[in-house]
């Protein structure tokens, strides 16, 4: 298979429209918030969303305007871009990159919808010159995506790497730690409040 027909797929799949408001700083929308409620987890998507958005729209306008555009016109992007905007967000204290890649992926999502619209009412000449501007976009997007997978990496290491820091630790004390629990339970046996 051809790069070119899986392009025009990835075309075809986000070019559905959506129900949600679209007028800026209107939050999320009433269908769009009954849609995520009736998904699993909906009322706390919803409400991550709109936290999202606004945090957004206090921090950087301009780029709450694109997002805002891109839900509005791009419903598949605008959840593929809110997943990933979750998992940057919730890397933000143990990685200090992950905003600046926010703003990357957010800028990067932004142009391939421009790039989406213009291949949508192009014609075949301008669709031709746009595909492969599309198709470094996705590149560029994937390579964000990465970049994000391998600071997810890392921050799992390190987890692991306490975790077995304090397995060992933990093993060391083993005869001290066991000790220390079975006077504590003795004594409140004694006392009657362990029952």
């Amino acid at each position: 298979m051809t790069r070119f027909p899986i392009v025009v797929m990835l075309l075809a799949a986000l070019a559905v429209p959506t129900v949600a408001s679209t007028a800026p700083g209107d939050g999320v929308g009433r269908e769009r918030l009954e849609e995520l409620r009736n998904r699993r987890g909906g009322e706390a998507a919803a409400r991550n969303e709109q936290r999202f958005l606004d945090g957004l729209a206090v921090r950087d306008p301009e780029r709450h305007r694109k997002v805002v555009e891109i839900r509005a016109s791009r419903p598949i992007m605008y959840r593929q871009l809110l997943r990933q905007s979750g998992q940057e967000l919730r890397m933000r204290n143990t990685d200090p990159e992950s905003w600046g890649r926010l703003e990357r992926v957010i800028d990067t999502t932004y142009a391939l919808k421009q790039q989406l619209d213009a291949y949508e009412t192009g014609s075949d000449k301008e669709r031709a010159k746009l595909q492969p501007q599309v198709e470094e976009t996705v590149g560029t997007l994937f390579e964000l995506r990465q970049e994000q997978r391998k600071a997810q990496l890392r921050e799992m290491e390190a987890k692991l790497e306490r975790l077995r820091s304090d397995i060992e630790a933990r093993d060391a004390r083993k005869d001290q730690l066991v000790d220390d629990f079975t006077t504590r339970l003795l004594r409140a046996v004694e006392r009657g409040g362990e029952r």
